[in-house]
């Protein structure tokens, strides 16, 4: 079970922001976010600063040079690309841009199954021999060291450009532009590949040349940064920034008639309107076929073009969810079959599956059995392709080092990497990394921005957290530690698929949103005592703005457990405290009297019962049951889920004749006034 971790902002930070005007909520925030004074605060938050000196990426001058003089020539260039958002939009970046300039230019994209992920010998033979002179890579190649060698053999100037974790040796290309170079002094390492790709075309434009390019291609870096979870600070925010207000404007065809397909025409554009829903549309097409689809979508200047392919892409999502939903079907029936639950690390194999979807499913096999999990699919070749995703504690790319010698390729990132390997090393490489893992501190964690009350669920508190956006990776969206809430109703959605909780906390009624409920792995039902794990949002309807509460994850409340606490201590005599008061021993007594013979839960029950009586707590539940058995009143036993209750409503008690009473009533507290007659 994850661990919740819940913040606790510098107290003096947090103060000197909110002496400056921040409202308590941002202040909060923006101090847990590292800020202490009020300028920074301010320009992070008007997403302010200057974008860095493209000269400064190691070999960049070399490789701008090259693109012009190929240019200049006329010479035949050939953009190589990835298959993702990310590779996408960067190939359609660079290869809109070279066309620009009057280059002899086009993309490059490798299929999915037949030619797997990076950059592969025979297709640069195929680029060479269909004339290009120079082959430019686009978040992929710096692994490529055996291509890199043959395209240097074949007389094609090859130039990197990628964002991955290098190789000890880098690849022996005319140029390698990766800000991730140990020796590249460029100040910022969190590019996309299609920042980087964006930074080339400003290199080889000159200086002072970002606005303009960026008009032309800022929605396409912002598309390919959020898409692939890099660090939405530095520069990355204000690219992400400026390229939304692009986004508003629907200026590119095939965006506007994607997001109109997908039934989000007209919404103001956020991160997370492009990470879940234009972004899994684009990924789609290379998931399931060719990933070409996408990338003409991105470079048609026809709306009627960009309909058609739109409606493909929509296709190709759906086809991909029921993809995805039979494979990880199958892979959890292998996890259970071959008892991989022993294991630090889930290492699934199978036969066939989809390269394009084993990534979503190992992403949702991390989320499910909350530990990192690489999805292997052998072809008939008996080379296994697989996809990895990881949390804190274990990074990937180091995992996959340690095993280098196994694997036929590898690459990636800490959180999420993929490689291929033959059958016969799979045995080695599960132990392998097996004993990587022992190494690493691989617990799960939830990171909660901090604890609200219930007078901060206000529509000012939603709009502070929209304040932060452009949200994603290392600058996630608020989360925040709702303790101690009661649900009082729960409705479904969606015919069940997702449901409104009605909740109280503080005594202050509000509604929860829970998205996908199967995947909370528990039931809501009314009574029950959660902490939430929740987002808040504005909501817009009809030009109404509203609060909402997003449910992101939910426990059993931690004040179930002191509670509980406190009731064996009580129970024990380590602790005085006042016995149950009389209107709590009634209302117990009725609702125990209308379920007689049946099986209760009792945490739901006191839960229910607070409702009615907000200051009836569990431990004042336990000890009213503890008073009825030894009373008389009621017998319990351990029923299936729950207890199973009998109920004498015919004897008359002095619940006084209870020692646990007795004992309550003689440490000082006040008599219930049940001395007498049935309760």
């Amino acid at each position: 079970m994850r661990e919740w971790i819940i913040g606790a902002p510098e107290e003096q930070a947090a103060r000197t922001l909110r002496d400056a005007g921040a409202s308590p909520v941002l202040a909060r925030l923006l101090a847990l976010r590292g800020f202490a004074d009020a300028d920074g605060a301010q320009a992070f938050l008007d997403c302010a600063g200057t974008l860095h000196d493209p000269l400064l990426l190691a070999d960049m001058p070399r490789a701008a040079e090259r693109v012009r003089q190929a240019i200049e020539k006329k010479e035949t260039i050939a953009v190589y690309g990835d298959y993702d958002v990310d590779g996408v939009t960067a190939a359609a970046l660079l290869t809109g841009y070279l066309r620009e300039q009057g280059a002899d230019a086009f993309a490059y994209l490798p299929e999915r199954e037949s030619e797997g992920y990076g950059l592969n010998s025979p297709a640069l033979a195929r680029l060479r021999a269909c004339g290009a002179a120079l082959c430019i890579t686009v978040d992929t190649g710096i692994s490529a060291l055996e291509e890199a060698e043959s395209a240097r053999e074949w007389g094609l100037d090859l130039i990197v450009t990628d964002h991955h974790e290098p190789h000890a040796e880098l690849p022996g290309a005319f140029a390698v532009v990766d800000p991730k170079r140990p020796d590249c002094p460029y100040p910022f390492k969190g590019l996309a590949g299609v920042g980087v790709a964006f930074k080339l075309a400003c290199a080889v434009e000159g200086p002072g040349s970002e606005t303009a390019l960026f008009a032309r291609y800022g929605d396409l870096l912002c598309l390919g940064t959020v898409a692939d979870v890099v660090p939405l600070l530095d520069e990355n925010r204000v690219l992400v920034k400026r390229g939304l207000d692009m986004f508003a404007q629907a200026g590119r065809p095939g965006l506007a008639a994607l997001l109109e397909q997908a039934g989000a025409g007209g919404k103001a554009p956020n991160a997370s309107l492009l990470a879940f829903t234009v972004a899994p549309r684009i990924n789609a097409a290379g998931r399931m076929d060719s990933a070409l689809p996408a990338l003409e979508l991105l470079l048609t200047a026809s709306p009627a073009r960009a309909k058609t392919l739109a409606e493909h892409l929509c296709a190709c999502n759906d086809a991909r969810k029921r993809e995805e939903a039979r494979i990880l079907e199958e892979t959890e029936a292998v996890i259970h079959a071959d008892g991989l639950l022993q294991n630090k690390v889930l290492i699934v194999a199978g036969e066939g599956w989809a390269d394009g979807v084993i990534g979503i499913v190992a992403a949702r096999l991390t989320e499910r059995f909350e530990r990192p999990a690489m999805v292997l699919s052998f072809g008939e070749d008996g080379v296994g392709r697989a996809s990895c995703r990881s949390f804190e504690g274990f990074a990937l790319h180091k995992a996959l080092s340690a095993c280098a010698p196994l694997l036929e390729k590898y690459g990636g990132h800490a959180l999420a990497a993929g490689f291929s390997i033959r059958r016969e090393n799979l045995p080695a490489f599960r132990e392998t990394v097996e004993a990587f893992a022992a190494d690493c501190d691989i617990l799960p964690v939830l990171r909660l921005d901090c604890a609200l009350d219930a007078e901060d669920l206000t529509l000012a508190a939603a709009e502070d957290c929209a304040r932060l956006e452009p949200c994603g990776a290392e600058n996630p969206a608020p989360l925040f530690y709702l303790e101690d809430v009661l649900v009082a109703e729960v409705r479904p959605l969606s015919g069940g698929k997702h449901l409104r909780l009605a909740c109280r906390m503080g005594g202050r009624p509000f509604d929860a949103l829970v998205f996908g409920a199967e995947r909370m792995g528990r039931t809501f039902a009314k009574g029950d005592v959660l902490d939430l794990a929740a987002e808040l949002s504005v909501n817009e309807w009809q030009g109404r703005r509203s609060l909402s509460v997003l449910v992101r994850a939910v426990r059993e409340s931690a004040a179930l457990a002191r509670q509980r606490a406190r009731y064996r201590r009580l129970r024990a005599g380590e602790e005085d405290g006042a016995p149950p008061g009389r209107k709590a021993c009634a209302l117990v007594w009725r609702t125990l009297a209308a379920h007689d013979g049946g099986v209760l839960e009792p945490k739901r029950v006191c839960g229910a019962l607070r409702l009615q009586m907000p200051e009836l707590d569990y431990t004042q539940f336990l000890l009213i049951l503890d008073v009825f058995r030894e009373t008389g009143l009621a017998a319990f036993s351990r029923g299936e889920g729950g207890l199973a209750v009998r109920v004498e409503t015919d004897m008359k008690v002095r619940l006084e004749d209870s020692p646990l009473m007795r004992r309550l009533m003689g440490a000082g507290g006040h008599s219930p006034h049940v001395s007498s007659g049935r309760v």
